[in-house]
């Protein structure tokens, strides 16, 4: 879902010219949230149990 997020707003700033380094910065924000996520789940999830 948060990839999804990320994608559409990639594909928002390709069509936007004047909000482009917006969108941008905003997918990649939304990208470092999803790895995050990722790697709370893969690696550190499992050493709280």
């Amino acid at each position: 879902m948060i990839i999804g997020a990320g994608l559409a707003c990639v594909l928002k700033g390709r069509d936007s010219d004047r909000e482009r380094g917006a969108w941008y910065a905003l997918a990649a924000a939304i990208f470092c949230w999803a790895a995050g996520e990722i790697y709370w789940t893969a690696a550190i999830r499992d050493g709280c149990r």
